[in-house]
């Protein structure tokens, strides 16, 4: 293309742009038709697209010259069809022409490869708006980070602590078997008894006194004898309405006891 001048160059840009437009606006408004309608007009192409390959491998430079003609008398551009320029120009054009042709050929069986101009601006705007907003947040100055205060040393907080040992809980009593009297104290140690309560209400704990005591955990105590035992029900037995085998039987138990020929069972 450098060897056309910008005003031949002009003129085959306004004359592709015109096919193109003419053939669609043809289109728009035709009927509806056939789909042997359709593969006719694309095959009106191809012939026109032979015939203009044909032009150019024999330099022949008519099929275009008509066109030319039409738009330098609308552009107002006076061509010299016996010049050099106006043969580079022709030439060219037929190559214009051939690629006119092509994309009419696709267009007759609904195949355009490029997006319509109402779909280019409305994707451009889109795409202008997405960069506005992009440029907008780029310019914004990063939000401040809070600033996490550091952690407060614990502090340490006196409690009063009584001086009064913690109450024991009370054993539960025991039913003490026949014939036992005596509380077994056998591996009691005497650092686990009970402590010793004393009177403290004459005079309150100072603030000195109120420490930690260390409490021992004890062993707990034996169950004391009850104060009042409990009788147990006393069945009397005429020895002298039994044999003398059921006499002899009840001599050898030891849980019984003999007064004046009557014996009394604890556990009858």
């Amino acid at each position: 293309m450098d060897h056309l001048s910008p005003e031949h160059v002009t003129l085959l840009t306004e004359l592709a742009r015109c096919q193109i437009a003419a053939h669609e606006a043809l289109r728009a408004s035709a009927e509806p038709r056939s789909e042997a309608a359709a593969n006719f007009a694309a095959q009106t192409e191809r012939a026109t697209q032979d015939m203009l390959r044909r032009a150019l491998a024999l330099g022949d430079r008519s099929p275009v010259t008509d066109p030319l003609r039409e738009m330098a008398r609308q552009f107002g551009v006076t061509l010299d069809e016996t010049s050099s320029d106006w043969r580079a120009l022709a030439f060219e054009a037929l190559r214009v022409m051939l690629d006119v042709s092509r994309e009419r050929e696709r267009r007759e069986l609904g195949t355009y490869e490029e997006a319509t101009p109402i779909f280019r601006s409305v994707t451009a705007s889109r795409s202008a708006s997405a960069t506005v907003t992009m440029s907008r947040l780029a310019s914004q100055p990063p939000a401040p980070v809070p600033a996490i205060p550091p952690a407060a040393a614990p502090i340490a907080i006196s409690v009063p602590v009584s001086t009064m040992p913690a109450a024991t809980t009370p054993a539960e009593p025991q039913m003490a078997c026949p014939g036992q009297n005596q509380v077994d104290t056998t591996g009691v140690e005497p650092e686990t008894a009970a402590p010793i309560v004393e009177d403290n209400t004459s005079h309150a704990p100072s603030s000195q006194e109120r420490v930690p005591i260390a409490v021992t955990k004890t062993k707990e105590a034996a169950p004391l004898p009850s104060a009042m035992p409990r009788e147990e029900p006393q069945i009397l037995i005429d020895q002298s309405l039994l044999s003398d085998k059921a006499r002899a039987a009840l001599a050898k138990g030891s849980l019984l006891s003999y007064s004046t020929g009557k014996t009394r069972s604890p556990y009858l």
